[in-house]
């Protein structure tokens, strides 16, 4: 995937508040960790995951 596709794709997702970003203290790391919203959207793709591998 193509690193300018994956950056809309991860502000996509914090938009929709599936994701947040968490910077460090020194401002220059960041980790992204999922919301609650994004916790609730796990088992329906992990789903989709073994469905596709079928």
């Amino acid at each position: 995937m193509l690193p300018a596709l994956l950056s809309k794709r991860r502000k996509e997702l914090e938009q929709a508040d599936v994701l947040v970003r968490e910077t460090s203290e020194s401002g220059q790391d960041s980790e992204y960790q999922l919301t609650e919203a994004g916790h609730a959207l796990f088992p329906a793709l992990e789903a989709m995951g073994f469905w596709a591998q079928a």
